[in-house]
């Protein structure tokens, strides 16, 4: 199971820096990260945050822009309340 903390719903996720995604290796949110300091090596500054789907565009498994409007134009089409998706 995964666990949660109450700043992480506020805070956006951030992708792993090029260097650590081609390792596998985990990465900290602050750049340039650990790794590629002890490594010597250029971190990239490209920070993307993850996108995240609506519950209910999660659960039909569809594209959601919850990121860009508050509710999604899916849930607003379909008239149903738009909730960020919570993981378990």
């Amino acid at each position: 199971t995964r666990e949660t903390t109450g700043s992480s719903a506020t805070t956006p996720k951030i992708h792993a820096c090029k260097n650590c995604q081609r390792a596998k290796t985990a990465c900290m949110d602050q750049r340039p990260c650990a790794r590629c300091i002890r490594l010597a090596i250029p971190c990239d500054n490209e920070v993307k945050a993850v996108k995240r789907a609506c519950a209910n565009c999660k659960r039909a498994k569809v594209k959601c822009n919850l990121d860009d409007e508050n509710p999604c134009k899916r849930c607003k089409r379909l008239g149903v309340n738009c909730s960020p998706h919570v993981a378990q």
